[in-house]
């Protein structure tokens, strides 16, 4: 299981303290490699740690960059190999055998929307540098968690809840998460064991605004599996 994460906004020294202590916290979920990707212009840091599954090349270590297109995804899509074929019909040239690579090309052909393909267990990171957005997306079960802390000016997401106790100055306790882990055994979205931490909802894709560093869900996914 890899580890993601992003770091947007803060000063460009601070937030890449902030994406290595990140990196480091992430590391028992992807022994394998780790990177991190600054965007100057955007102010935001991508950060990845890897288990490799599919393409054990280090070619396929991630964070993954195609032209403006960077992604940051932990887990396996299913029908990356169909998707694929009809990428390959379209011209497109691909150097590695992963389905991260796939990610990369889906969007860069087909937009946000064309994620809508993808089945499997994930949740995905994506940087357009050039349209200026990150889109934070998870499969429509939500086996894959995501979460985000956003304030003002600042906006950071992990893929493991505990990793924002090392990132932010401080964090309280949530008391709706605490009581509904006692009464069912988890938490319920989109709150977490802390208040300032959000989840990022199951099937729900949500963008990032660079510019302005606003956060909106723009998009539900609802296909499904059968």
């Amino acid at each position: 299981m890899c580890g993601i994460g992003a770091i947007i906004g803060f000063h460009q020294s601070d937030r890449l303290t902030k994406a290595k202590a990140l990196e480091k916290s992430l590391s028992v979920r992807g022994p394998d490699a780790s990177g991190i990707y600054e965007s100057e212009s955007n102010d935001c840091t991508l950060v990845h740690t890897r288990l490799a599954i599919i393409d054990l090349d280090d070619r396929s270590n991630q964070p993954m960059k195609r032209d403006d297109i960077i992604v940051s995804f932990n887990g396996e899509i299913y029908n990356f190999r169909e998707i694929k074929k009809n990428l390959l019909k379209l011209g497109v040239v691909f150097s590695t055998e992963s389905d991260t690579e796939v990610i990369c090309f889906v969007y860069q052909h087909y937009g946000i929307a064309g994620l809508e393909q993808l089945r499997g267990m994930y949740s995905i990171l994506l940087l357009d540098e050039t349209k200026k957005v990150l889109y934070a997306l998870r499969d429509e079960h939500g086996i894959k968690p995501l979460y985000y802390y956003t304030d003002d000016d600042n906006l950071i997401f992990s893929s493991t809840v505990k990793a924002f106790s090392k990132l932010l100055d401080s964090v309280t306790t949530c008391k709706r998460g605490v009581s509904d882990f006692h009464a069912f055994g988890y938490i319920l979205e989109p709150n977490t064991i802390f208040k300032e931490i959000k989840c990022v909802g199951t099937g729900s894709i949500l963008m990032v605004n660079l510019a302005t560093r606003k956060l909106k869900e723009c998009s539900r996914q609802k296909h499904s599996n059968s």
